[in-house]
């Protein structure tokens, strides 16, 4: 089938706006700044996919905005999923405490990096969180690497993916109990499809929390069964932004 002409426009549209952006990260100095409602946060940009994160926070402006209007100075910011610190780099400079967990080391070492560079002194979780302990393996689709800033590390084995590496898991309430972290009051969780054994596995969270912001992967999990987690636990739960291959969800109470 022929493609039509606005079709047509629309790729070349996107690849020339994709060399733009390769040609930005060529000549950038491996140190990119940018703001969001008055907060500007530093990140490490040596590869293109963080460099891409910085520059667009993977379309997740409205997230970080949704967050930082919600924050208060007191509040202890959970972020489960934190991937390179997009947006723990942003919260981290407006509250009092923030844990961060990322599960894949080298993401997780360029995490507590990105937190030193903006001064945030965030507790790094280098951990998947789940509904139980032991260990589970990471998956990325065979047509990636594990490039620093990629987003589609999972949990999921999927076909056409690989096994990465194999790393800790734990249950959020085991980090508060046993680890002694502080007890989060704003949570925000995107974790490729694992987001419902997070909760399950973090009763701790479901009553201290008065904010939690969730990215659903409804091709892992069933959306139905988060928003049930949810409400039951007393929060009002509403979409936020809807993508293609995912949603975002808010519930508070």
């Amino acid at each position: 089938m022929l493609e039509t002409a606005d079709e047509l426009v629309s790729k070349a549209q996107d690849h020339a706006e994709w060399r733009y952006l390769q040609a930005r990260h060529y000549l950038n100095s491996g140190i990119y700044e940018n703001t969001i409602d008055g907060v500007s946060a530093t990140f490490h940009t040596d590869s293109f996919r963080e460099f891409l994160r910085a520059v667009d926070y993977q379309n997740e402006a409205f997230l970080i905005r949704a967050i930082i209007e919600e924050v208060e100075t007191d509040d202890v910011f959970w972020d489960i999923g934190a991937n390179i610190g997009t947006h723990t780099c942003y919260i981290g400079q407006l509250v009092a405490n923030v844990v961060s967990v990322e599960p894949h080391p080298r993401t997780a070492s360029r995490l507590a990096e990105n937190c030193d560079l903006n001064n945030i002194d965030a507790t790094v979780v280098e951990s998947a969180i789940g509904s139980d302990k032991g260990t589970i393996d990471l998956h990325v689709p065979n047509n990636l690497d594990d490039e620093l800033g990629l987003g589609t590390f999972t949990t999921r084995g999927v076909a056409n993916s690989s096994n990465i590496c194999t790393v800790p898991q734990t249950t959020g309430d085991d980090l508060v109990d046993n680890r002694d972290l502080a007890t989060p009051t704003v949570m925000k969780i995107d974790v490729e499809g694992a987001e419902h054994d997070v909760l399950t596995g973090f009763d701790i969270a479901l009553e201290s929390c008065r904010v939690i912001f969730v990215e659903v992967h409804d091709r892992f999990v069933e959306p139905e069964a988060i928003t049930e987690t949810l409400t039951e636990s007393g929060y009002e739960v509403e979409t936020l932004h809807d993508r293609a291959r995912e949603n975002h969800i808010v519930a508070k109470r």
